[in-house]
Parts: C-alpha cells; sequence; structure tokens
C-alpha cells in the first residue's frame, strides 16, 4: 500500500511539472507573425497584430550589384522628437551582413537647409552605389516613398513563414523568443535564419510582408517589419535566400 502511494505521488508530480513547464514555453509554428507576448497576453498580441498589419514601412528598393548586394532606402518618422529619418542601407544578401547603413535625420527646423542638405547626401549616397557596382540612382535622398511595391508569398511554389517558441524567463520580465525564418512547401524546406531574443528589448513584433528578387540570379531577399517596444516606428529587416541552393527535404 506504501509502495502504490509513492508511485501515485510520483506520477501527480510528473503531471504537475509537465503543466508547469506548459505554461512557462509556448511553441508556434507556420506563423507570418511573431509577437512576443502572445499566449501569455492575448490582448496586447492582437493589439501588437493590427500594428503590424496597419502600420507597413516605407522601403524603396534602389538597385542590385551582381554578386549580391542589395542598396534600399526606407523612412521612419519620431512624431514625439518632430523628426523624419532618411535610411540608406546597403545589405549583403549572401551572408546576411549590413554593408552600409546611413541615416539623415530631418527636423522640422531644418528645412531653410534641406536643399543644402539634399545636395550632400545624394553626392555621398551615390558615391557609395558605384563603390558596391549597385546599379541604380538616387536624385532626391527627401524623396517620399508612396507605394509598397515588394512581391507577396508564394514565390515558384515556396512559401515563407516562422516557428517559434515562447518562453518566460524567470531572470527578467522579458520573454525568451527562439525563432526561425523558414522557406519551402510541402516536400523541401530550408531554414534562413535563427535567432534567440528577448521580447520588448529585441522585439515587440515581427511580420513577414514579402520579398524582392535579383535582377541577376534566382536570388531573394524577404522584407520583414518589426516593432520595437520602445520605438513608435516600424524597422525594415531583410534576409537572403539563394532559391538554388540549401532547400532540402523535409
Amino acid at each position: 500500500m506504501e509502495r502504490k502511494s509513492c508511485v501515485t505521488c510520483i506520477i501527480c508530480f510528473l503531471i504537475f511539472s509537465s503543466c508547469i513547464c506548459c505554461d512557462r514555453k509556448a511553441v508556434f509554428s507556420n506563423q507570418q507573425y511573431i509577437v512576443s507576448d502572445e499566449y501569455y497576453n492575448r490582448a496586447g498580441s492582437e493589439t501588437t497584430r493590427d500594428y503590424l498589419d496597419n502600420y507597413l514601412p516605407l522601403v524603396e528598393i534602389i538597385g542590385w550589384s551582381r554578386d549580391g548586394a542589395v542598396a534600399y532606402r526606407y523612412i521612419t518618422t519620431e512624431s514625439e522628437a518632430g523628426s523624419r529619418d532618411y535610411h540608406l542601407v546597403i545589405f549583403n544578401a549572401v551572408n546576411d551582413e549590413t554593408m552600409e547603413d546611413d541615416m539623415l535625420r530631418m527636423y522640422h527646423r531644418y528645412n531653410e537647409i534641406q536643399d543644402e542638405l539634399s545636395k550632400g547626401y545624394k553626392a555621398k549616397w551615390n558615391m557609395l552605389l558605384n563603390m558596391y557596382d549597385i546599379t541604380g540612382y538616387i536624385d532626391d535622398p527627401f524623396k517620399e516613398i508612396y507605394q509598397h511595391d515588394f512581391n507577396t508569398f508564394p514565390v515558384n511554389d515556396f512559401d515563407c513563414w516562422f516557428d517559434y517558441t515562447i518562453e518566460k524567463n524567470k531572470d527578467d520580465f522579458a520573454n525568451v523568443i527562439d525563432w526561425k525564418l523558414i522557406m519551402g512547401n510541402g516536400n523541401v524546406k530550408k531554414i534562413i535564419s535563427h535567432a534567440t531574443e528577448r521580447g520588448y528589448y529585441d522585439m515587440h513584433g515581427r511580420k513577414i510582408l514579402g520579398y524582392y528578387k535579383s535582377p541577376y540570379e534566382n536570388r531573394i531577399v524577404i522584407i520583414i517589419s518589426s516593432s520595437i517596444f520602445y520605438y513608435p516606428y516600424l524597422e525594415v529587416l531583410l534576409y537572403g535566400c539563394n532559391m538554388d541552393i540549401g532547400l532540402s527535404e523535409n
């Protein structure tokens, strides 16, 4: 009888431990979003999804090089500071490294010197394009971006998604998010990127928007919008993918 009671206690303990583990960690597959407070704060997660759906980053592809570099502009607005930031990024789509990241911050009070700033940054940014052998030209660094001209998935029967887990951090209020960005279909797939980050500090929410394709090779860059808890604007993240390499059977 005593042995039976002991076994019963062990089984109960294991069931209890499993429930605690499930309560601390959640698994999500085949997602278009990563939401840092998903599972633990459903109302907050819906707000984040709505924000990512309704506020798309303003991005313009300037051009590509034959060896996999891509240049793009994007714009962010700091309403509280009264500033508008114009970014030029040159990104290596082969190894996912940012080679150049230059920003021109424009405050309303600087309107009188906008022409002078425009000329200086026009020369600087076009020099960077030439340095990396990127086709394309920037005629106005302050040019507004109105269209979202990225292509949407699938591409050639391949879709793109996130698989991720969220785990409560016992030493910090921020959840730990372990995520993978994956491309594939029912037969093959490829992990594009994998990282572990903290909610609020590293990310608040992300959404896969689409892709741009190189005119020189079967390579794309996946474009993702990312919101950070402390900032009221969206960042732009790119990840390169060679469509001819790395796709393996599931």
